[in-house]
């Protein structure tokens, strides 16, 4: 249980990639701000539908060629994702907070990394951990769809 919940907390924590063919510059203009604000809000929106195991919500904020690369070092495509999400649909996320949220654009492309504590389960079999992720967002015809997504657990002493 514990592999499959590690599974999910690193869907929630996502690296997308853009392919765009342009050299890499960092935009701090005002006009950027509510992009930012924006990107910043789709991904609350898909922490909110994969801790719920709501595959459905998900797919609508994945793009077609998806991947993740898991806690475990394993890479899975959007097809995958969405089964182990759906799957673990069942599992009580109690707490999920967020820190060391960041968000920035580069070249178009938004890029979301920060820092998840969870825990889930019922009180008797309860799991808990904390996940570094980093999410790579590209907007397509004005919708931001996550590409690419990768998590680090993070030992905890």
């Amino acid at each position: 249980m514990k592999k499959r919940i590690s599974l999910v907390i690193s869907l929630f924590a996502l690296l997308s990639a853009s392919f765009l063919p342009a050299n890499a510059h960092i935009l701090n203009q005002k006009s950027d701000e509510a992009a930012i604000r924006e990107l910043l809000l789709i991904h609350k929106k898909f922490i909110e539908v994969t801790s719920k195991g709501d595959s459905d919500g998900m797919g609508l904020l994945v793009a077609d060629d998806y991947s993740v690369i898991g806690v475990d070092g394993q890479k899975a495509d959007k097809a995958k994702a969405l089964e182990a999400v759906k799957k673990n649909g069942g599992v009580v996320v109690v707490v999920m907070e967020e820190t060391d949220l960041s968000a920035r654009l580069i070249d178009g492309a938004g890029i979301v990394t920060g820092l998840i504590s969870w825990k889930a389960g019922p009180p008797e079999s309860e799991v808990k951990g904390k996940v570094r992720f980093i999410e790579v967002w590209r907007k397509d015809s004005r919708i931001w769809k996550l590409v690419v997504s990768q998590a680090t657990n993070l030992v905890t002493g």
